[in-house]
């Protein structure tokens, strides 16, 4: 038998739907996956420390072992003893006495993915946004208005006549640092958003409903960012008129999926996955990302950051989609052992602007 493709396809997202079901599945492979990872991170720690007779630790999640490493080396840039102290214990709670008291870690934040490839902090530096962090998983839909009028209500307003397409990408970037009480994300730029659906799990008969926000701005507590993305998919949105030869295209491109066709046209369809891929990148390249931190103690803190295409981004994606026809081409039979995954490309990088 031949390979499954378990990556989520753009392709076979259909039109008018901005959160497709395929993406509620991959979230949710994805969720399992994460889980199985940290049961086993766990069990080897409680194997390992019952072996010293240490103390069972609590198990460390990605983003305090990255907080960790953020906060470290700022405190060992403000004094030796502030970061030997900051992790006396490992819930990293300071320790004191009644002779040396601890000083209080100094407020201080930067997005996740940044702090993970940059931990010394230098403002400017161009990290690449690795897999999990942004530029996969996408979902389109056709308008018959301009959504960006009435962005929550695009939905009921009138046919004007045109048509203009929607291309949102997952957006899962999350912020580390200390003493942080909420977060503010908002994107500056023409033409794009932030796109949120919450479904909520009711009973067999009344089944999920959601609720669908479009705003260029969301707020979060600080210890609620790891959101469960079963129930809530957010997205960077863009949007633009269909027309000339993109409409075309695309039109082409729906009629084939429409009709069923056995053997699809490979190139019709990389083509426009690449020219969608590139209007959105060079939209949000124009965007800023603005992340503002509120401290408990009321004092506020605001950073500024890049998201843009790697130089490549045509040709990794097109390797990327070859890759994968290739695998589901090959013959598996289901007492062998899976294949490793094929690695998806970086597509983007993030700059914090001075």
């Amino acid at each position: 038998m031949k390979h499954a493709n378990s990556g989520l396809d753009y392709r076979t997202l259909m039109d008018d739907i901005e959160m497709p079901e395929r993406v509620h599945q991959a979230v949710r492979d994805e969720v399992r996956q994460v889980r199985a990872a940290e049961a086993r991170v766990r069990s080897q720690q409680r194997r390992t420390q019952r072996g010293a007779h240490q103390r069972t630790a609590q198990p460390v999640s990605r983003r305090r072992f990255v907080a960790g490493a953020f906060v470290a080396t700022c405190a060992v840039a403000l004094g030796g003893t502030a970061a030997f102290s900051l992790f006396a214990r490992p819930n990293g709670d300071a320790t004191s006495t009644s002779a040396n008291p601890a000083p209080a870690p100094a407020n201080m934040f930067a997005l996740a993915a940044y702090a993970s490839e940059n931990p010394e902090g230098t403002p400017g530096k161009t990290v690449t946004l690795s897999l999990d962090d942004f530029g996969h998983h996408c979902a389109l839909k056709v308008w018959h208005s301009d959504p960006e009028i009435d962005p929550n209500h695009a939905d009921e307003a009138p046919d004007e006549g045109r048509r203009y397409l929607s291309v949102a990408y997952e957006f899962n970037l999350t912020c580390v640092g200390t003493n942080i009480a909420s977060l503010t994300y908002e994107v500056e730029g023409d033409r794009i958003l932030f796109y949120t659906r919450s479904t909520e799990f009711g009973s067999n008969q009344e089944g999920p409903s959601s609720i669908i926000d479009r705003a260029k701005s969301f707020t979060v507590p600080y210890d609620d960012q790891h959101f469960d993305s079963v129930h809530t998919w957010r997205a960077l949105r863009v949007s633009f008129p269909l027309e000339g030869e993109l409409a075309e295209l695309y039109d082409a491109e729906r009629a084939e999926f429409y009709s069923y066709t056995r053997n699809r046209n490979v190139e019709l369809q990389d083509t426009l996955h690449i020219r969608l891929l590139r209007i959105y990148a060079d939209m949000l390249a124009q965007a800023r990302l603005h992340l503002s931190a509120t401290y408990k103690d009321g004092s506020t803190e605001m950073k500024t950051y890049v998201i843009a295409p790697v130089e490549n981004l045509e040709e990794a994606e097109l390797a990327f989609n070859a890759a994968i026809r290739a695998r589901a081409n090959e013959p598996f039979e289901f007492h062998e052992v899976p294949p490793e995954p094929i690695p998806q490309p970086q597509l983007f990088t993030l700059t914090e602007l001075l």
